[in-house]
């Protein structure tokens, strides 16, 4: 029954990818991991680890695609559609955009790099399995797999090549080895706790934050609520504990430094100028400016996942400007991922998650059991964790929360089923909502990544116009429509860093703020509520509102027709 419904997820997964066009961050992980597997080097937009960039880039490289060696990928200014005006990224995605397009097979070229990012979710769905099942049994499972693998937002980020899966699926694979490594620190458990542990911390880097917090809290928990045991049984426990935390150390770092190639460098190089850096913050000569030199300075093993928590934790203070419930905010909002859970889950899930929530909580006080209490832990702590950030780029951020709800939410409908009381009515209510469930999981298709229930109604860009309404997505949707109108000229503001002079078809032109065109135009979700970009969000193309959009393309961009006298050409 599980591998029956990874495969009916798998197909639900891989038939979205003729539909959409390539989102916002995918050519930037493809560039990325392109430059691994061919340069032998890490230097693309470090701040992203590289595990799920190397994976999308492997079916490419497999069929011979490279990076021009003669492309100045540094040099080349992005177009001015692109919001994010950062030379740091240009060469990414300017990479990245050349991998797509090689060879002329853009459609089979995209489809090879989502691919890689499949067996995420393969191995999250079948944890799910394993991990309801020892802890509820067979029927919990096949519940629990069911929900999972039919979620908009795990379907929507399993079939794009981005990091976020990686990320989700990692997190809860180290969660389940922890909570087995707890009351058996064995060998074994300790080397797949450590595996699975460097697994996630190549994923994203939120991950060195998300997973230790987590560790932490159920850690507390367990020796609260353990019993205690003999002095003899003690001291075989410490002598076990003290050589798998050794094991769980050693494999985690072997892992991750061999994720960077085994690199080993200083973190700062000479273009960074780091003696000037120093000389301008301490006296040449003294104590701090030597002491600084040979930190900065002395070679480290894997000098790039330093270097991008240095740069993740730069763009965190920074923050960036967010849309939430019509607000703009530069900060972010402590409530953001929960507003995001709200609207962009199924509610009858939510509701199964509750009730097990409570149910399962209600049993840790009964029983003092850490193998189901761990996931209600690990929730709150990702919850927690996420309301201090100042970037919030949208629910993919949290997608992580979903294997664990899963199981939750499963654990309530199985109980609920069995209850003695008001039986009959316990399970029509049950039927009903997993038939809510289940049929609006089947309408969502495909459009999963801009799935609102029904809280969100037909506004969802009141709620969220981040990348869970609007990431560029329907951009091939766009061309199609343009192809059938025979567009000659299209104005275009949208959320997207492909290569639109190569993707659309006609004269693009990029449509410049409070600028007021004829003709045909393209906008996107996204453009209508940002303005010409996510630096200084601005009501450039509120002149559209007084017009009507002739078609509505996908759930994401409008295309108007405005009449009117042709005021340039340029």
């Amino acid at each position: 029954m599980c591998c029956a419904l990874i495969l009916i997820g798998s197909i639900r997964i891989v038939s979205t990818y003729p539909v959409f066009g390539q989102t916002y961050d995918e050519p930037g992980h493809i560039g990325a991991g392109m430059e691994w597997l061919q340069k032998g080097e890490y230097t693309f937009a470090v701040m992203t680890p590289p595990l799920a960039r190397i994976l999308p880039a492997i079916g490419l490289y497999a069929v011979g695609i490279r990076l021009p060696e003669d492309l100045d990928l540094e040099g080349r200014a992005y177009p001015k559609w692109i919001s994010w005006q950062d030379t740091h990224l240009a060469k990414t995605f300017n990479a990245g955009n050349e991998v797509l397009h090689s060879g002329g097979a853009y459609d089979r070229n995209l489809a090879l790099a989502r691919l890689g990012v499949l067996p995420f979710f393969i191995v999250a769905t079948l944890f799910v399995w394993i991990w309801s099942r020892e802890l509820y049994g067979d029927g919990t499972a096949i519940i629990a797999t069911a929900l999972f693998s039919s979620l908009p937002p795990v379907l929507a980020h399993s079939g794009l090549a981005t990091a976020d899966m990686a990320l989700a699926c990692t997190f809860f694979v180290s969660l389940y080895f922890f909570v087995k490594w707890l009351p058996h620190p064995t060998l074994k458990n300790g080397f797949w706790l450590g595996l699975a542990t460097a697994m996630a911390f190549l994923s994203k880097m939120s991950a060195f934050v998300l997973l230790p917090a987590t560790f932490f809290v159920i850690l507390v928990f367990f020796l609260f609520s353990k019993t205690q045991s003999s002095r003899h049984e003690s001291t075989v426990m410490k002598r076990a504990v003290v050589g798998s935390l050794a094991l769980i150390m050693a494999t985690c770092f072997f892992f991750v430094w061999a994720g960077y190639r085994f690199s080993f460098g200083p973190v700062l190089d000479q273009k960074d100028a780091p003696q000037e850096r120093i000389d301008a913050k301490f006296a040449p000569g003294s104590v701090a400016n030597n002491a600084a030199r040979l930190l900065l300075e002395t070679p480290l093993p894997a000098p790039e996942l330093i270097k991008g928590i240095k740069l993740l934790r730069f763009y965190n203070a920074k923050g960036r400007w967010s849309n939430l419930l019509g607000e703009f905010k530069k900060t972010g909002w402590w409530y953001f991922f929960i507003v995001a859970i709200g609207a962009k889950t199924p509610i009858p899930f939510l509701l199964f998650s509750i009730i097990g929530g409570v149910m399962m909580t209600f049993d840790c006080w009964r029983y003092r059991g850490i193998q189901s209490f761990a996931l209600i832990l690990a929730l709150a702590t990702i919850l927690a964790i996420t309301a201090q950030s100042k970037v919030t780029y949208g629910l993919r951020h949290v997608l992580a929360v979903y294997p664990i709800m899963a199981i939750i939410s499963a654990s309530a409908i199985f109980k609920l089923w069995q209850t003695a009381r008001y039986t009959r009515q316990v399970r029509a209510a049950l039927v009903l909502l997993c038939a809510w469930f289940f049929t609006g999981s089947m309408i969502a298709h495909p459009d999963y990544l801009a799935y609102f229930n029904e809280i969100a109604g037909d506004h969802p860009a009141a709620f969220l116009a981040e990348n869970d309404l609007d990431w560029g997505q329907d951009l091939k949707r766009l061309s199609i429509e343009l192809e059938a109108l025979k567009v000659k000229k299209v104005w275009v503001a949208l959320n997207s860093s492909a290569f639109l002079e190569r993707l659309l078809p006609g004269d693009v032109k990029y449509l410049e703020p409070n600028v007021h065109k004829s003709g045909w135009i393209a906008i996107s979700a996204w453009r209508k509520v940002y303005g010409s970009n996510q630096q200084d969000p601005n009501d450039g193309y509120v002149w559209l509102e007084s017009y009507q959009p002739v078609r509505k393309i996908g759930k994401s961009i409008y295309l108007y027709h405005i009449e009117g006298p042709k005021i340039d050409n340029q």
